[in-house]
């Protein structure tokens, strides 16, 4: 945490684990030794706080992001390309279909220029956001693991460009 002048608070949770078990040795008892021996004891219990301040920093991050297209797109590049941040989530333009009509119905056959286009631009899609890894190297499952983690039920997505390890369907 940070005051408005921008200097960092402590929290209850920032312990300096050396100069705790100097303050709770007794004065006659603190020699280099005995200090030396009790900050070698501590050290599983320093571990085990830095263990917790590394799942809190993380648990935070997350508190922080959600499903919103901004953050997501940041989660991704912050954990798979924190240099270059090439990848990017789009949505999808609809267009509506056009119908060719038989010769029985009677109507029109010269429709105006057409477009061809996938499946995916034309009226309901299946997916409504495309993450576009741009060539990023990743494994397919870590990240549809972390668009699964921040993005809203019910929503459905397609990662495209993903350069590396790709399950088979």
């Amino acid at each position: 945490m940070a005051d408005e002048n921008g200097a960092k608070q402590a929290g209850w949770y920032d312990l300096d684990m050396n100069r705790l078990v100097i303050l709770l040795l007794p004065i006659n008892w603190r020699k280099p030794r005995m200090i030396a021996l009790l900050q070698s004891m501590a050290a599983p219990l320093k571990q085990l706080h830095y263990d917790f301040w590394l799942n809190r920093r993380q648990n935070l991050y997350k508190v922080r992001h959600n499903f919103m297209i901004c953050y997501l797109q940041a989660a991704l590049n912050d954990e798979f390309d924190p240099q270059l941040r090439r990848i990017v989530i789009e949505e999808p333009e609809i267009f509506a279909n056009r119908y060719i009509y038989t010769s029985g119905e009677q109507k029109p056959r010269y429709l105006g220029v057409m477009y061809l286009r996938t499946s995916e631009e034309m009226g309901d899609t299946g997916v409504d956001f495309t993450v576009n890894m741009n060539g990023v190297f990743a494994d397919a499952y870590d990240v549809r693991g972390l668009v699964d983690f921040y993005r809203l039920a019910g929503t459905r997505y397609k990662v495209i460009n993903l350069t590396g390890w790709e399950p088979t369907p």
